[in-house]
C-alpha cells in the first residue's frame, strides 16, 4: 500500500447534517455563513470537501478558494481564486450585463470584465470600499443565480484584513440570496490577539454566522477510520486506543502514524489479510513532524530538493514555476512530483490542472521550517527571479520573495508598487503595513519621506487618522526638507483630514491655511481646489457663513481653471449651503440641486450623494420636510447594490422624526448606526446617536434616549453643539430631570447668537420651556426678547415662546392666542411632534383660562394624532392631563381572530411523493406540512433538495384556492377539504423526479420570489384526471437541469 489514506469520511454524521441542512437552506433562499473550526488536522477540508460532492449531486455550483500563509500575499486572494475560476468559464458578456455599472469597481481586481476601465471616481474612501464588496456579492449573486452557490474558503486563519472585512460584510447581506460560503480555520492557532478572533466572537454573539466547532475523534472514530483504510473490521479494543492516545483523535495525524507503520513493516499485508506487530513492536515516531521528515528522507536528494522547492512556493504551486525554479529537466521534477504524491506528501489540485499542493498545511510547514535560512533565503531568490521572468505575476508575490531572499534594493520598488495596487483595491490596510515594511529597508531621505506620507493616506482611507496623522506629522517635514513643497502641501490637506477627523478642527484648520498658501504659489490645481473645499467646510460648520461662502467660491473658481470637475462641482454643494444660512435659501437650494445633478451626470455618486443629503437637511431645518421627502427617491441610482447608505437613512429618518413618527425614525437611525459603524465614521456615529435618542425619548423612553445619545461635548464645532444642547435639555426635560436640563438651558441663555437664521429661536425655545419650568422667568424673558429681534424665520418656534412666557406670567388670553398661532403653523407644515408639543401647551391655557371644553378638545386631538403616527410620549402625556380631568382615554388595540369552526379560506396544498418509495420501504407515509404559497414553495425545495441529496427522486405538486378549513369533527386536527387538494394531488402526478409544479395561482403567489431566485417555471396546458378543461400549470424544474 503506497498511500494510507481513509477513503471515507467517519465520525461527522452529526455535523455533516448541520452542513447540509445549511446548504438546503441557501439553496431556497436563505443564504449564510457557516465555518468549521479545528485544530490542524482534524478534518475540515475533509467535511469541506464531502459538502462540495453533495452540493454539486443535487445541481449546486461550487466555487473555492484559500487564504496564503505567505505573510505578505494579494488582498481578498480566496474570493479572487474562486471568482477568478469562474470567470474562466462564464459568458463575460452576460456577466458584464448582469453586474451592469458595478463592473467598473471590479476592473481592478478582474480586469477581464472591464478591459478598457476609465479611472474610478475614489471619493470617500469608506463608500469606495462598500461599492467594491457590493459588487463582489453581486458577483457570487450571478455565479449561483441559476443553480444555488456553495463558496468554500479555506484557512481563514491566515485571511488577509481586507477579506476578514469583506466576510463581515458578507454576514450583513447573504441573507436572502442562495449562496452558502463555508469557511475553516485552525482553531487553535487563534489566540486573543487574533485579528480574525474578534469577527469570530462577534459572529457567534450576534449569529451572523454558524460556527461548528470539531472535536478530535472519539476512539471509535479512530477505529473505524483504520476499518476503512484496511477493508478489515478486526480492530481490537487495546489497538484501537494505542493509536487514540498517540494521534489524539487526530485524522491526519492518525494517517501519518499509519503510513510511517506501512512504510516501517510494523503493518503488513499478508495473503488473506491485514495484519501488524505486537503494541510494544511498533516504532511510531513522536510527532507528526517527525513522520513527515522521515518520509522526506526516504526520497532522492534530487526529490528532496524538488520537494523544499515546492515548499517555498507555498502550500499551492504551479508545475511550470516549480520548474522554473528548480532549474531541472522535466524528467527529474516529475519523478520528484510523483514519489512525493506517493509518499503521501503532496496532491494534485483536483479541478486546476498543472497545479499541485502540500496534502496538508502541516506537511509544507514541516519540510519549509526543516531547511536552515540561507537555503530558503536563495530558494525565494529563485523563485524571484523566476516570477520576474513571467508575464502578469501580481507585484505582492514578488514583492514576498524578495523580501524574503533579504533583497531590499529589488523589493522597494516592487514592494511600493504591490501596496498602490493594494490602495487601488480598496484594501487600505495591506496598502498601510506594506509600505510601514519598506520603511526599514529605505535609506534616502525623499523615498523616506514619500513611504511615510504614502503610509499616512494609506491609514487614513483605513479610518484610522491617529495613525495617519503620526505618519504625515514625520513625512511632510522631510519633503519639505527635500525641495518637494507642492507634493508635501497635498499631503498636508490629509494632516488636516486626519485632525478633524480627531475632532480638532482648529489644528486641521492650519494645515489646510498652509497647503493652500503653498498651492496658491503653483497656481490653480485640484489639490488647490481641495484646500479651498475643507477651509470652507471648517466655516460651515462653524456657523462662520460669509467667510464659508467666500472659500467656496474660491474653490469653485480654482477648480475651473484647472478643469477639475469633482470639485468644481463639489464646492458648489458649500456654496448652496452657504447661501441657504446667510437667508438666499431658494438659490442656495438651487445650486446644491444643480451640485447634485451635475455630479449624477458624471458618474460622482459620493458628490452627488453628499448634495442630495445637504439639501434635504437644509429642507428639512427650513421646515420643507415634505418637500425633503419627495426628493427621497432621488437616493436610489446612488445606492450600492440596492443597499442605502448612511446618508439616506440618515436624511429619511430625520424626515419622518420632524413629520411626527418616531418609530420609522428609530429603524432607519438603528440602521444607520450599524453602517456608520462598519466604516468607523466617528462623527457620523455621534450624530446617529443623537437622533436616535431623540426617536427613542419620543417612544415613551426619553432617560434611555439620554443614555443613547451620550454626554453632550463642549469641544465640537457648533453646528455639532447646537443640536446637542438642544436634543440633551429636551430629553432631561420630558425624563423630569431638571437637575440635568437646566445647565443646558442656561448654557443657550448666555450666548447672544448662535450664527444661523432659525437657530436662536429653535434653541430659545427649548431653553424657554426648561427655565419656565426651573422658574427662572427672568432668563426666559431675555430669551425671548432677545430673538424677537431676530429675522421673521421660525415665527412659529418665536410663537411658542411668547404663548408659554404668557403663560407662565398668567396672561392666559395672549397665551392662548400665541400658542394657537404656532399650533396651526405647525400643523400647516405637517411638523407632527412640534404641534403636537404645542398643542398639549394650549390645552394648559385654555384649562388655566377656565375653558375646560376647549383644553379637553386640543388633549384629544393630541391622542389622535400621536396614535396615528406612534408618539407615544405625546399621547401618554395628553392621557396624564386628561386623567386629572376625569377623562381616562384608553390604548387602542385592534384584536385578533382566529378560526374556531370549520369555514371557507383560501389556502395553498402540496402534494409530495417518493418516486418508486413504495419498493424501497413499505407501510411508510411520507410526513405532509401545510403552508401558503410562498412558504410551500419553500418547503418543497427542501424537502426536495433533502431527499436528493439522499438519493430520493422526489416529484412535488402546489396549488392554491379555496377550500374548507377546521376541523371536521369534535377534536379533530384541521383539514382543507375542495377541489384545490385534488389539483395539487393531480400536479405532483405530473411532476418528474426533482420538479414542483405549480397551480396557475400559485405561480401567481410566487411569481416574484421565483424570480428573485432566478427560478423560470416553464408553462403547459395539462389533461389531469377529474378536471372537464385543461389545467395550466408551470414546472419548475430540478437543480440538476436547471444546470445544464
Amino acid at each position: 500500500m503506497e498511500r494510507v489514506v481513509c477513503p471515507v469520511l467517519i465520525g461527522r454524521e452529526i455535523e455533516l447534517t448541520e452542513l447540509e441542512d445549511a446548504l438546503l437552506a441557501a439553496n431556497r433562499g436563505d443564504g449564510q455563513i457557516v465555518l468549521l473550526a479545528g485544530e490542524a488536522g482534524v478534518g475540515k477540508s475533509r467535511l469541506a470537501t464531502e459538502v462540495q460532492r453533495r452540493a454539486v449531486k443535487i445541481g449546486i455550483t461550487v466555487l473555492s478558494g484559500g487564504c496564503s500563509e505567505a505573510d505578505l500575499a494579494l488582498p481578498y486572494l480566496p474570493f479572487l481564486e474562486a471568482l477568478g475560476n469562474y470567470l474562466t468559464a462564464a459568458d463575460l458578456d452576460q456577466v458584464r450585463k448582469g453586474l451592469g455599472s458595478l463592473r467598473r469597481e471590479l476592473a481592478h481586481l478582474f480586469p477581464q470584465l472591464e478591459p478598457e476601465a476609465e479611472s474610478r471616481e475614489t471619493g470617500d474612501p469608506t463608500q469606495a470600499k462598500l461599492r467594491l464588496f457590493e459588487a463582489i456579492l453581486a458577483l457570487l449573486r450571478i455565479a449561483g443565480q441559476q443553480t444555488g452557490l456553495l463558496l468554500i474558503l479555506e484557512d481563514l486563519h491566515w485571511s488577509d484584513a481586507s477579506t476578514r472585512e469583506l466576510l463581515d460584510y458578507l454576514t450583513r447581506r447573504l441573507r436572502g440570496t442562495r449562496i452558502m460560503l463555508l469557511g475553516t480555520y485552525r482553531a487553535d492557532e487563534l489566540n486573543r490577539k487574533h485579528p480574525l478572533a474578534h469577527h469570530i466572537q462577534a459572529w457567534r454573539r450576534t449569529k451572523a454566522a454558524l460556527v461548528i466547532d470539531l472535536p478530535p475523534l472519539p476512539p471509535d472514530g479512530i477505529a473505524g477510520m483504520v476499518r476503512a483504510i484496511f477493508d478489515s473490521d478486526e480492530v481490537t479494543d487495546e489497538f484501537r486506543d494505542f493509536l487514540h492516545r498517540r494521534s489524539e483523535g487526530n485524522p491526519f495525524v492518525l494517517e501519518e502514524l499509519l503510513k510511517d507503520a506501512v512504510d516501517r513493516g510494523d503493518i503488513y499485508r499478508t495473503e488473506t489479510r491485514w495484519e501488524r506487530k505486537n503494541l510494544d513492536d511498533l516504532r511510531l515516531p513522536q510527532t507528526v513532524r517527525d513522520t513527515i521528515l522521515l518520509r522526506v528522507e526516504q526520497l532522492s536528494p534530487e526529490q528532496a530538493d524538488v520537494l523544499q522547492t515546492a515548499a517555498v512556493l507555498g502550500r499551492s504551486f504551479s508545475y511550470p514555476l516549480l520548474l522554473a525554479v528548480s532549474a531541472k529537466d522535466d524528467r527529474s521534477v516529475q519523478a520528484a512530483l510523483h514519489a512525493s504524491v506517493q509518499q503521501q506528501l503532496i496532491e494534485e489540485e483536483p479541478h486546476d490542472n498543472g497545479r499541485y499542493r502540500f496534502r496538508h498545511a502541516l506537511t509544507r510547514e514541516a519540510i519549509y521550517e526543516d531547511m536552515i535560512a540561507p537555503q530558503r533565503e536563495e530558494l525565494h531568490g529563485l523563485a524571484a527571479d523566476a516570477l520576474t521572468r513571467q508575464e502578469g505575476t501580481p507585484p505582492i508575490d514578488l514583492a514576498f520573495h524578495l523580501l524574503a531572499a533579504n533583497r531590499w534594493q529589488d523589493a522597494v520598488p516592487i514592494g511600493i508598487r504591490a501596496a498602490e495596487q493594494a490602495e487601488a483595491n480598496q484594501a487600505y490596510h495591506e496598502a498601510a503595513d506594506l509600505y510601514d515594511r519598506l520603511l526599514a529597508h529605505v535609506g534616502d531621505n525623499l523615498t523616506r519621506a514619500r513611504l511615510l506620507c504614502k503610509a499616512g493616506r494609506a491609514h487614513l482611507r483605513a479610518g484610522d487618522p491617529g495613525r495617519a496623522q503620526r505618519f504625515l506629522d514625520q513625512g511632510i517635514p522631510l519633503l519639505e526638507g527635500a525641495g518637494e513643497e507642492i507634493e508635501a502641501a497635498e499631503y498636508r490637506i490629509l494632516l488636516g483630514r486626519s485632525n478633524w477627523e480627531k475632532a480638532q478642527p482648529v489644528v486641521a484648520r492650519a494645515h489646510y491655511e498652509q497647503a493652500r498658501a503653498v498651492l496658491e504659489r503653483a497656481g490653480p490645481s485640484d489639490a488647490l481646489a481641495t484646500a479651498y473645499i475643507r477651509l470652507s467646510g471648517l466655516h460651515m460648520f462653524n456657523y462662520e457663513f460669509d467667510e464659508c461662502l467666500a472659500m467656496a467660491n474660491r474653490a469653485a473658481e480654482v477648480a475651473e481653471a484647472a478643469g477639475a470637475e469633482s470639485a468644481r462641482i463639489w464646492a458648489g454643494v458649500f456654496i448652496g449651503g452657504a447661501l441657504v444660512s446667510l437667508g438666499q435659501v431658494d438659490e442656495g437650494l438651487r445650486r446644491m440641486d444643480l451640485s447634485h445633478r451635475e455630479a449624477l451626470e458624471r458618474g460622482l455618486d459620493t458628490i452627488a450623494g453628499n448634495a442630495l443629503y445637504n439639501g434635504s437637511t437644509f429642507r428639512i431645518r427650513m421646515f420643507r420636510a415634505r418637500e425633503a421627502l419627495d426628493r427621497q427617491p432621488l437616493f436610489e441610482p446612488l445606492r450600492v447594490g440596492g443597499r442605502p447608505s448612511v446618508l439616506e437613512l440618515f436624511c429619511r429618518a430625520g424626515i419622518w422624526f420632524y413629520l411626527g413618527y418616531p418609530e420609522p425614525a428609530r429603524e432607519l437611525q438603528e440602521q444607520a448606526l450599524v453602517l456608520a459603524r462598519e466604516s468607523q465614521s466617528h462623527t457620523f456615529e455621534r450624530w446617529i446617536r443623537r437622533e436616535l435618542g431623540a426617536a427613542i425619548g419620543e417612544l415613551g423612553d426619553p432617560g434611555q434616549g439620554l443614555k443613547v445619545m451620550g454626554p453632550v461635548e463642549p469641544n465640537i464645532e457648533i453646528q455639532d453643539l447646537v443640536l446637542q444642547l438642544k436634543m440633551a435639555a429636551r430629553l432631561s426635560f420630558d425624563a423630569g430631570d431638571m437637575a440635568g436640563a437646566l445647565p443646558h438651558a442656561m448654557t443657550i441663555q448666555a450666548r447672544p447668537d448662535w450664527g444661523m437664521l432659525f437657530e436662536n429661536r429653535e434653541l430659545g425655545d427649548t431653553a424657554v420651556e426648561v427655565l419656565i419650568a426651573a422658574g427662572r422667568l427672568k432668563e426666559a424673558e431675555e430669551v425671548v426678547a432677545r430673538a424677537r429681534a431676530e429675522d421673521t424665520w421660525a415665527q412659529e418656534f418665536q410663537d411658542r415662546m411668547e404663548g408659554r412666557l404668557a403663560l407662565a406670567q398668567g396672561d392666559f388670553e395672549t397665551a392662548r392666542g400665541r400658542l394657537a398661532k404656532a399650533a396651526a403653523g405647525f400643523e400647516a407644515i405637517d411638523y407632527g411632534i412640534e404641534e403636537m408639543r404645542t398643542r398639549r401647551s394650549l390645552a394648559e391655557a385654555h384649562l388655566k383660562a377656565g375653558d375646560a371644553a376647549a383644553g379637553e378638545a386640543e388633549l384629544r386631538s393630541v391622542v389622535k394624532k400621536a396614535e396615528e403616527r406612534g408618539a407615544v410620549l405625546q399621547g401618554d402625556l395628553a392621557r396624564q392631563k386628561l386623567a386629572e380631568l376625569g377623562i381616562h382615554l384608553e390604548h387602542s388595540h385592534a384584536p385578533q381572530q382566529s378560526p374556531q369552526r370549520a369555514e371557507e379560506r383560501v389556502v395553498t396544498v402540496m402534494f409530495a411523493d417518493v418516486r418508486g418509495y413504495t419498493s424501497m420501504v413499505a407501510n411508510q407515509a411520507p410526513a405532509e406540512r401545510l403552508d401558503h404559497a410562498v412558504q410551500a414553495v419553500q418547503a418543497a425545495i427542501a424537502i426536495r433538495d433533502k431527499a436528493d441529496a439522499a438519493g430520493l427522486p422526489v416529484g412535488i405538486g402546489i396549488a392554491v384556492g379555496s377550500a374548507v378549513v377546521g376541523p371536521l369533527i369534535a377534536d379533530a386536527n384541521m383539514s382543507a377539504i375542495g377541489e384545490v387538494t385534488n389539483l395539487a394531488s393531480r400536479l405532483q402526478s405530473q411532476a418528474a423526479a426533482g420538479e414542483l409544479m405549480l397551480s396557475e395561482e400559485a405561480f401567481k403567489r410566487t411569481r416574484d420570489w421565483l424570480e428573485e431566485h432566478s427560478m423560470r417555471p416553464a408553462s403547459e396546458e395539462l389533461v389531469l384526471k377529474g378536471f372537464g378543461d385543461p389545467v395550466t400549470a408551470h414546472r419548475v424544474q430540478s437543480s440538476s437541469a436547471a444546470r445544464r
